[in-house]
């Protein structure tokens, strides 16, 4: 199989629900056979296809692979894009995502870096996001089991109130290093979380949501209107304090499409989160929580 990769990610084909022939359980001998002889592919994103499980319309559960690498002041470990589309010559053409890397320095974890579960996941195909990450966390474990990983838990670092929000919902909870962060950013009692009616962290009164737009897009597709990102939290500092000028400056703009007339928060590029979380995470207005959930 021949893969190109191409940045239009418009979903176009028609679907019915497969959720529940989506959610049985993997055959584990299959798993481990094509672990063990993938797919090799040639470009420079991905190194192998470990899984390409079929399904009805053409749909198709894929494990891209990547071995691990080191590029200039960056290295990382192995890396698997976990992905359902409806187009494999276009990776990007996706209904839901999730991408795992292999912490170089903290053995045994792996990062959740991007989590994308479209809206045509839940209303044409049945899928929810938590349907997603429970068929990951599976071939994960299957993964384990059979000695080919060695995997102790799935971390993620998060800025963004619904992700969070999400992951508390899938059993994920906040390591030790967060304490501090989630004692100044949501309403609890001791420590302990309270909870809103859907079972969300409420928000304490010096932080807010804000939008983020993808400016880097333009790019790729030379557009005027820039997707939306979930919001982020942000302390509600960063409107009015003269000390932030400069980052308002950089990073506060006007909106377009479904944000126009309001402010929103630019994203421009960089990794894991761009240079406008890390700007304002190191400046204090936006924390970073980090999630957890133990492979077993």
């Amino acid at each position: 199989m021949s893969i190109e990769f191409k940045p239009n990610n418009e979903i176009k084909n028609p679907t019915e629900n497969i959720h529940d022939e989506f959610m049985q359980s993997f055959d584990s001998e299959n798993i481990v056979k094509n672990f063990q002889s993938p797919e090799v592919l040639k470009n420079n994103f991905y190194n192998y296809v470990y899984s390409n499980i079929k399904f009805k319309n053409n749909l198709s559960y894929l494990v891209y692979g990547k071995d691990p690498y080191e590029e200039k002041d960056w290295k990382e470990g192995k890396k698997f894009d976990f992905c359902l589309t409806g187009d494999v010559s276009d990776w990007r053409k996706y209904y839901a995502s999730i991408i795992l890397t292999e912490e170089v320095e903290n053995k045994g974890v792996f990062e959740m870096h991007h989590r994308q579960v479209k809206k045509e996941s839940k209303d044409k195909l049945g899928i929810s996001g938590s349907d997603f990450l429970q068929k990951t966390e599976e071939y994960l474990n299957i993964l384990k089991e059979n000695n080919l990983i060695e995997i102790k838990k799935i971390q993620s670092k998060v800025s963004q109130f619904s992700v969070a929000s999400w992951l508390i919902k899938n059993n994920f909870t906040f390591n030790k290093d967060s304490k501090n962060s989630i004692q100044k950013c949501f309403k609890n009692n001791d420590g302990n979380l309270l909870l809103d009616e859907k079972g969300r962290p409420i928000l304490n009164d010096e932080y807010e949501l804000i939008v983020m737009e993808d400016r880097h897009v333009i790019s790729i597709t030379s557009s005027a209107v820039f997707p939306s990102k979930d919001e982020y939290i942000i302390r509600k500092d960063f409107f009015t304090d003269i000390k932030y000028k400069k980052l308002r400056d950089k990073y506060y703009k006007d909106g377009t499409g479904d944000n126009f007339n309001k402010k929103i928060l630019i994203y421009d590029g960089g990794r894991r989160g761009g240079n406008v979380v890390n700007d304002l995470v190191e400046a204090g207005l936006m924390p970073r929580f980090i999630l957890e959930k133990e492979i077993k």
